[in-house]
């Protein structure tokens, strides 16, 4: 570990997590909602860079119009919450989208303005302004601020952790190193990191794997 984000903290040395209702494992539902830009190459089912990208758009626009649907009936038949990790340009794209996981009282973290476009790269400035731009989206059409944040394809710079912190971002799911939440070093405010799956997220799982899902099809996203 050559960086000052967190401490190391072997899971064996910690004293065990006591989940509500005498829980003895976590689990949370993380729909990814998310918009992608048609002039962009989407990367997903063929890596064939093409503009326009029509194969890799098509197997994302099967989300919003179909997948997420099927989700939530699959999710209301089992009486499960969602936490949403939501491209902001999905409040502008896809509103009945927003107003259909209000009123199931998901969970909504921001996720970017699209999944198109990446944080890295960015300068600082544009950085803050991207994500105080998906913060200030989603308040306004979910209601309330997103206390969480997934970047789009779990992309930082060196100091995203600061910038979400300063923006008020309570948690941050990029970093896939653990079983547990623990806490990160931020130059403001506190932060928490609450791992995200990466083996068996949605692409890794079916294209890279090749398994096959026994049971509901909910499509891409």
């Amino acid at each position: 570990m050559d960086h000052n984000r967190y401490d190391y903290s072997p899971i064996i040395k910690r004293e065990p997590i006591k989940w509500p209702n005498g829980a003895r494992v976590a689990v949370w539902v993380i729909p990814n909602i998310e918009y992608y830009e048609f002039e962009i190459p989407s990367v997903g089912h063929q890596a064939f860079n093409l503009i326009p990208d029509i194969i890799n758009y098509g197997w994302r626009d099967y989300g919003p119009r179909v997948g997420v649907w099927r989700l939530m009936e699959a999710l209301d038949k089992y009486g499960m919450r969602g936490s949403v990790t939501l491209n902001s340009s999905v409040c502008e794209k896809y509103p009945i989208i927003v107003e259909e996981g209000k009123k199931r009282n998901w969970e909504f973290l921001g996720h970017g303005i699209t999944n198109s476009r990446l944080l890295n790269g960015l300068s600082e400035e544009e950085e803050r302004k991207v994500i105080r731009e998906t913060v200030q989206t989603i308040t306004k059409a979910v209601g309330k601020a997103p206390q969480g944040w997934l970047g789009p394809a779990l992309a930082e710079t060196f100091i995203t952790p600061d910038l979400l912190a300063e923006e008020g971002i309570g948690y941050l799911c990029d970093w896939c190193n653990d079983d547990q939440p623990y806490p990160m070093k931020v130059k403001t405010g506190k932060l928490i990191s609450v791992p995200y799956s990466v083996e068996i997220n949605d692409i890794p799982f079916f294209s890279w794997q090749r398994q096959q899902w026994r049971g509901f099809h909910a499509g891409n996203h």
